[in-house]
């Protein structure tokens, strides 16, 4: 993968910029229509799939990694499924005390959650486990969550959360409530570059949004850097988003999220980057089953919906789980490296 996303990350540079009120009833009026259109989103119903690579940054000598990554989303209401599934290598030991072998392997978990109510299967051959949301949120959950929780609107607000694993800490209301605007500036072609600020105690989060006319005021790019703070490495911080749109039944959606950001192996820094491509489902294109909390596999409906070649095997030998369920999208095949053994 090209690493232009991190050389661009590395030649930022907070510059003060002014605009008039004219410019900052703009930024507050697009926040207001963005959190709009997710309300609308959810309201009715979406599924997205979102296939691309991640990067595994070089850690105690390894070298790193380019994994293959597919997550699916699927959320109406206050029910939401997650899906997250990546392609690696596994070592199988051969019977009769031949030498272990090594072949492709698919790997996928998800979670549910309706309500105050949570399933979570961690691994294809495990079983389902169900809790109260209360449980799974706390420290001492003893089913440590492997799915990336992926909200294709949400996630722009903080480009590195479509690397998490835990659910969103805030809604685009709550980020909306909390920002500042700083300043802004018309860049032309239609594009106005806006600062913003957060404050949480002695930290700020510095936000500088490109919001772009040609797609309905949807931001395009994302900058997020912690100018003050207390906190050691702070001013080492840095993440990045980029963002295609696409009109879909009158609907500006993501097609394609790049990302890149830095995080911390003792004091080093290491970088992380991944580059999606998302497609969507809408309301009623999305059978009614998709949302069912009581459903003994939730992927089975979402890969239908989505094409997807899946199969359950739950109860099954780890060796039956190497099959090739999903494909990378065209534009990334040719920068995915060989899988590498675990």
């Amino acid at each position: 993968m090209s690493r232009l996303l991190i050389a661009m990350i590395l030649l930022f540079v907070s510059t003060p910029v002014r605009g008039d009120g004219g410019v900052e009833a703009y930024v507050a009026e697009t926040l207001k229509k963005y959190q709009s259109a997710h309300e609308d989103l959810v309201r009715n119903g979406y599924a997205c799939m979102a296939t691309g690579l991640l990067s595994q940054p070089p850690h105690n000598g390894d070298d790193g990694r380019i994994i293959p990554s597919l997550q699916l989303t699927c959320e109406r209401a206050d029910f939401t499924t997650y899906v997250s599934s990546n392609k690696t290598t596994a070592t199988f030991q051969s019977v009769g005390g031949q030498a272990p072998f090594t072949r492709p392997h698919t790997r996928w978990a998800w979670e549910t959650f309706n309500g105050k109510r949570v399933k979570v299967k961690p691994s294809p051959q495990g079983p389902a486990t169900e809790m109260p949301r209360t449980r799974y949120t706390k420290r001492n959950n003893p089913f440590p969550s492997l799915v990336i929780k992926h909200d294709p609107f949400v996630d722009w607000l903080w480009p590195s959360a479509m690397n998490f694993t835990f659910l969103p800490r805030k809604t685009i209301s709550q980020l909306r409530s909390e920002l500042q605007f700083v300043s802004a500036r018309e860049l032309g072609s239609g594009q106005t570059e806006a600062v913003l600020r957060t404050q949480q105690k002695q930290t700020i989060h510095q936000f500088k949004i490109v919001f772009s006319k040609a797609h309905n005021d949807m931001p395009i790019d994302v900058q997020i850097t912690v100018p003050e703070s207390n906190l050691p490495l702070a001013s080492e911080i840095l993440v990045r988003g980029r963002y295609e749109w696409k009109l879909q039944k009158g609907l500006w959606l993501p097609r394609r999220i790049e990302f890149a950001y830095t995080s911390f192996a003792g004091r080093e820094v290491v970088f992380h980057e991944g580059d999606y491509y998302l497609a969507w489902k809408l309301g009623k294109e999305i059978p009614k089953h998709c949302f069912d909390f009581d459903a003994p596999d939730p992927i089975e409906p979402l890969a239908t919906l989505f094409q997807l070649n899946y199969q359950d095997y739950s109860g099954k030998r780890v060796r039956e789980t190497v099959e090739s369920e999903w494909e990378l999208p065209s534009e990334l095949q040719a920068f995915a490296e060989p899988t590498q053994q675990e």
